[in-house]
């Protein structure tokens, strides 16, 4: 066996080589990327409002009702429940404490607000301007 050893000519240079392209693009798998993680997020935001809507209402509504305490501003229950259903105002007489603070309002209004929770029934606050009483 007679081994030939190739001559210089018969060799290419690594400069006479074509360019190597790559099989991938990085644009194209950054936009591939955003679309994915954009579609997911959407995705996922429309399954739980669905979900809050039909099988998992009652624990939607039952966690936002345990968000409500007095003291808290009407502006929290607005957040929590969305606008109320039906509100009205009266005016009330305060119980004044044993020892009558001259400057203190004997009247207040109060403002009564109802939300329907669906099937669950009814949340009804009063409050003042700022405070929920009851």
């Amino acid at each position: 066996m007679i081994k030939t050893v190739p001559k210089a000519a018969d060799v290419l240079h690594a400069s006479a080589m074509p360019a190597h392209e790559p099989w991938y693009s990085t644009t194209l798998n950054v936009w591939t990327l955003a679309a994915t993680i954009v579609a997911s997020i959407t995705l996922t935001k429309t399954v739980a409002a669905g979900w809050r809507q039909t099988f998992g209402r009652r624990r939607h509504v039952i966690s936002r009702v345990r968000k409500v305490a007095p003291w808290v501003t009407p502006g929290h229950l607005e957040e929590l429940f969305g606008e109320p259903t039906w509100a009205s105002t009266l005016t009330v007489h305060r119980h004044q404490p044993e020892e009558p603070v001259p400057d203190e309002d004997v009247e207040v209004e109060l403002t009564k607000r109802t939300w329907k929770l669906g099937r669950f029934g009814y949340l009804v606050t009063w409050s003042t301007r700022n405070t929920v009483e009851i």
